[in-house]
């Protein structure tokens, strides 16, 4: 009797071993490759106005309500929003996902109650019914000038705030719900505010007046929508091929008017703005909307340079990965940056990229990632950003020059001693529930790793079992 059969079967578990091993190995790598840029799920915002009675005046609630529709107006297309206003009672200001020109502007933003029930403004916003659409982040912002006023008892307003401090706290961060909170004036609950940012990975704002609330927006918005922004320089900024549709907030004196001036000397307002143009004229702020502006270098005038902002919904950009906006002191992260469309840089000449990271007392480190005219489109780069080491609010910008193109992007984050709250997390803001399919996928492939050495163990103990009894087949003896 032959043995080439025994011999051919001791052969082929181990070749398949191989293979299985190596195609196991390849599936982990694959979904480790998943990274923040697959992840990112769409913005979805929700505003809490308080409106109780001691709150802002007529003339802040003015400033307050442009700028509420300009940030709302610098929201991506893609994204959803929605405004909720609370006091006695909390009332649904602008439907969540319907379209921001619906006459929101038509309600009152002042005097409608003399409570400021934030307990269930939070509630009202963390249970609508889109609440739970995973393709969406939810963030939710709070305004408030006071603190949780639901009652004239001192025991049932200290029981609501601890109430939203050991229930809805903890809720919102199971359910990746993140919430940044901004005290208007000296009488907010500071404590309160930032206890509930930083309970759910948000950060807490601070603005003593309403004129402070225009800097507290933009960083709002750095950290909600991430995008790239059109860098100007002294109220110059130069125009690509391939820009498409501009997204302005643009601050000006009150009762002064924001002038353009376009690649041909032709001075625009929003009289003789092109009638394609969408140009809300404020007070103090325009907000414009201007598709298939002209290549070259434009100007503004009257324009407020730290206060006033410029988007591209197509275009010269870059795209970033997120970073968690709270984490505890001596905490490093690294940084994913990438241009995606080769198209829309200039190849001949390259580009510069670069990181700046300001630390809380002002101090910047500089990372060069690509020296001028050596960066390539498409290219993604992972940068290691410093050590988080000094507890307070960090700026971390990237910035593009291509020509006389320059982009910039720019997040927030806030660094916490360590020990002072052990509740937040480091995770990316991306590690939202589809991130988990790289831990998933990578222990799935070391599962099956194991299956079939554990098969193959077990075959080889059944073979040589069966060549034992052939041998004593062959010699009984």
């Amino acid at each position: 009797m032959t043995r080439l059969p025994l011999a051919v079967l001791h052969k082929f578990p181990a070749n398949l071993i191989q293979f299985l091993i190596i195609a196991a190995l390849l599936c982990s790598q694959i979904a480790v490759a998943k990274d923040a840029f697959e992840a990112r799920r769409l913005p979805d915002v929700r505003l809490l106005i308080d409106v109780s009675a001691d709150s802002v005046s007529q003339d802040e609630a003015l400033l307050l309500r442009q700028w509420l529709e300009g940030f709302l107006h610098m929201l991506p297309a893609d994204a959803r929003a929605g405004v909720w206003r609370f006091a006695d009672t909390v009332d649904e200001v602008l439907p969540l996902s319907a379209s921001v020109t619906r006459n929101w502007r038509a309600r009152q933003l002042v005097n409608s109650g003399i409570l400021s029930d934030l307990p269930a403004a939070l509630t009202a916003a963390t249970v609508a019914p889109e609440a739970a659409d995973p393709m969406f982040e939810t963030t939710i912002i709070v305004l408030t000038d006071s603190g949780v006023n639901v009652s004239a008892s001192p025991i049932s307003n200290a029981h609501a705030a601890r109430t939203i401090l050991t229930k809805l706290v903890p809720a919102m961060r199971e359910a990746g719900i993140i919430v940044h909170t901004v005290a208007l004036g000296d009488e907010a609950d500071d404590f309160l505010l930032r206890s509930l940012a930083h309970g759910t990975n948000g950060l807490d704002f601070q603005a003593k007046s309403v004129a402070d609330l225009p800097s507290v927006m933009l960083q709002l918005l750095d950290i909600t929508t991430p995008a790239s922004a059109v860098v100007v320089h002294e109220g110059g900024f130069t125009l690509g091929e391939s820009d498409r549709e501009l997204h302005m907030l643009l601050t000006h004196l009150p009762g002064d008017n924001a002038v353009l001036v376009d690649t041909a000397q032709t001075v625009l307002l929003q009289s003789s703005a092109p009638s394609e143009t969408v140009w809300h004229a404020g007070n103090s702020l325009d907000v414009v909307t201007w598709p298939n502006p002209a290549p070259g270098r434009w100007q503004w005038r009257g324009v407020a340079d730290s206060d006033s902002v410029i988007r591209v919904s197509e275009g010269v950009g870059i795209l970033a990965g997120r970073l968690p906006s709270v984490m505890p002191a001596g905490s490093q992260q690294s940084w994913q940056l990438e241009l995606p469309d080769a198209g829309r840089i200039s190849a001949a000449h390259g580009f510069a990229l670069t990181v700046e990271v300001t630390d809380p007392q002002g101090d910047q480190k500089l990372i060069a990632l690509a020296a001028p005219g050596t960066g390539v489109a498409g290219e993604r780069y992972i940068v290691e950003l410093p050590v988080f080491d000094l507890p307070g609010r960090y700026r971390v910008l990237a910035r593009l020059n291509n020509l006389d193109i320059t982009r910039q992007t720019v997040t927030w984050v806030e660094v916490l001693p360590t020990g002072l709250n052990q509740s937040i997390t480091t995770r990316s803001r991306d590690a939202s529930q589809q991130n988990f399919q790289r831990p998933v996928l990578s222990l799935a492939a070391l599962g099956l790793v194991a299956l079939v050495i554990l098969a193959w163990v077990l075959r080889q103990r059944r073979l040589r079992k069966l060549e034992l009894w052939h041998r004593r087949f062959q010699d009984p003896d």
